[in-house]
């Protein structure tokens, strides 16, 4: 599996952003070569890496998300919200 742009915009990051805020999130605890290093979007039960894999997102932020992720309904409640101010 080619994961060059993750792998770059991974090492990239570890220059400039802390680590992950729990242990659940680092990348030594996913599958060496064939776990994306970083989530480029997400959409339903789904995300992409930077080199367009496609995954199942079983990590859901720690937990179930049941909405998965770009919900249309949170969506238009954020964007409402955002018109308002933050």
């Amino acid at each position: 599996m080619n994961l060059e742009k993750s792998k770059r915009l991974y090492k990239k990051s570890q220059q400039i952003l802390a680590g992950p805020s729990t242990f659940g999130k680092g990348i030594d605890q996913f599958a060496y070569g064939v776990t994306p290093y970083a989530v480029k979007s997400a959409k339903g039960a789904f995300t992409w890496d930077m080199d367009g894999h496609k995954y199942i997102d079983t990590m859901m932020a720690l937990g179930a998300v049941t909405l998965g992720h770009r919900y249309p309904d949170v969506d238009r409640a954020i964007s409402k919200q955002l018109e308002q101010g933050t």
